[in-house]
């Protein structure tokens, strides 16, 4: 009779516990169900900067290289030697010619033609400076779309203080070019000047500031060279990093030395590999980029770290990469305040370093499980583990009066 019994039981309790098994394993079954909710984080703002790094060297930004041509004219003498430090309009070299008249004319001519494109430049510059001006602090589509046919380098995402600051990088380029043509003007009214005091002697003048770097005395051409005052930063892109990198874009250098940070923009990327390429052998790109700012103790010559921005989105919502399914539509399991847990689609952006953009989907602090592959079923409730460490008074007194109540009231009605 007792075994009776007992083999009764134990039936019933096989069938109950493989009921229980079926309910839950069950597709859209209605059985609640709890789940450990270990690990969370929350929908955060961030900054997303996509870069990759190279290392770099500083050098002159530009070298200049003065001809002479012998026809019709008798060279005389170098009017300075290497390592000078010459201004602009400073004489390099004189000579003398019997079509002075044709020299001057010459000169004049080119003259004007600078100035003629200086009035150029400062009109694009005024129009810049206005299109600024008129940038609202949420730009539509048509402004957006405005700004990249102007040559900008824009994302979808970029905010107005991204489009102002790549109008004041162009602002910056057109100022330099400004500042080469004047140079080039004072170059000729030295020349000029020259003829006007001197009478049958001629000159070629510095069109730069700088140091004369190179001098030959063969009159083999050129035959004077002179390297910018100005300085930039120059190095070599892999394959790789050539096809993210695009003139424009910003760099930030760091010298073992200087405590600030370099900030520029990339001016220049060559097309064509540094070395003839050959099966076997990366290829290397040779560039060049612009500083905002010389810092007073660099030396020409001095390695730097370079990070490069490939691109970049500024105070937008974010979440850790390992908590979205990245399926057809990337989505996150999102911990709701009434206890349970909901599968949520959202629109992702920009993604570097493990921290992924999010456009849509989601609001500031909601609340999401960390790992996103660990839900066998959709809505369960779930609990959190208690965190001991953080059941102390200065916790609860860290809380308002209105959190206290609140607290009380669910530990109340959960009796």
């Amino acid at each position: 009779m007792k075994k009776w019994k007992i083999g009764t039981l134990a039936v019933l309790a096989m069938g109950i516990i493989a009921l229980n098994l079926f309910l839950i394993e069950k597709k859209d079954s209605k059985v609640a169900r709890t789940l450990s909710a270990g690990e969370w984080t929350k929908v955060k703002k961030a900054n997303i900067i996509e870069r990759f790094e190279t290392d770099a060297v500083i050098k002159p930004l530009e070298e200049y290289n003065y001809y002479f041509n012998d026809q019709d004219k008798e060279f005389q003498k170098f009017l300075v030697k290497e390592g000078d430090v010459v201004t602009t309009g400073a004489p390099l070299f004189e000579y003398i010619t019997p079509k002075l008249d044709q020299v001057k004319d010459e000169l004049e001519t080119e003259k004007s033609r600078y100035e003629g494109e200086i009035a150029g430049v400062e009109e694009y510059i005024d129009e810049l400076s206005s299109y600024q001006d008129t940038i609202p602090d949420a730009p539509t589509a048509k402004e957006r779309e405005a700004a990249k046919e102007a040559g900008f380098l824009l994302n979808d995402s970029d905010s107005s203080a991204m489009i102002i600051s790549s109008i004041r990088q162009e602002i910056y380029k057109q100022e330099l070019e400004k500042k080469k043509l004047e140079e080039k003007i004072r170059a000729y009214e030295s020349q000029l000047n020259y003829l006007d005091e001197h009478g049958d002697t001629a000159m070629t003048a510095s069109e730069t500031e700088g140091i004369v770097k190179y001098v030959n005395k063969q009159l083999e051409s050129p035959i004077v060279t002179i390297a910018s005052n100005t300085l930039a930063i120059e190095g070599s892109l892999n394959e790789q990093q050539a096809r993210k990198a695009e003139p424009g874009m910003k760099i930030i250098a760091k010298h073992p030395n200087e405590k600030k940070k370099i900030n520029g923009t990339i001016s220049a990327i060559q097309p064509f590999p540094e070395t003839e390429p050959t099966v076997g052998s990366p290829s290397k790109y040779a560039f060049q980029a612009t500083m905002q700012e010389e810092p007073e103790s660099i030396m020409i010559g001095s390695k730097v770290r370079l990070s490069v921005v490939t691109a970049e989105a500024k105070g937008v919502l974010s979440l850790p990469k390992t908590a979205i399914q990245l399926e057809k539509k990337p989505s996150v399991y999102r911990l709701n305040g009434n206890g349970t847990i909901t599968k949520q689609v959202i629109t992702t952006g920009l993604e570097f370093a493990g921290i992924q953009e999010v456009k849509d989907g989601l609001e500031l602090g909601n609340i999401i499980l960390r790992d996103s592959k660990s839900i066998p079923y959709n809505k369960p409730t779930f609990i959190t583990p208690l965190q001991t460490e953080k059941v102390r008074n200065s916790a609860f007194n860290e809380l308002s009066k209105r959190q206290k109540l609140r607290f009380f009231l669910i530990g109340l009605l959960e009796k």
